[in-house]
């Protein structure tokens, strides 16, 4: 997730999808995005460490406490980020080149 418009689109998606009638699990529409957060509070892409220079974090968000924790966008939260813990279980949003 590197900019507003390609936030924009994944929610889009996400949105699109619950008008279709395509239902969520049980999660509510939450999917990893390949971000974590670290300890000290820098955002690094999972696969490379960069630096995420966009985030479009919730209120009170990341509220990891100095934990490292990753990063999910849920539909339930009107497409904003939030940290959990690693551990939790959800699909990913992955981008593929067409």
């Amino acid at each position: 997730m590197e900019s507003s418009e390609e936030d924009q689109s994944v929610s889009g998606t996400m949105n699109s999808f619950q008008a279709k009638g395509i239902p969520f699990p049980e999660d509510k529409g939450v999917y990893w995005l390949g971000i974590h957060v670290k300890a000290d509070k820098r955002v690094l892409r999972v696969h490379d460490n960069a630096t995420v220079t966009y985030t479009n974090f919730g209120t009170n968000q990341p509220d990891s406490d100095g934990a490292e924790e990753c990063i999910v966008v849920s539909n339930y939260f009107t497409g904003k980020w939030s940290d959990v813990p690693c551990s939790a279980q959800y699909f990913t949003v992955c981008e593929v080149e067409s």
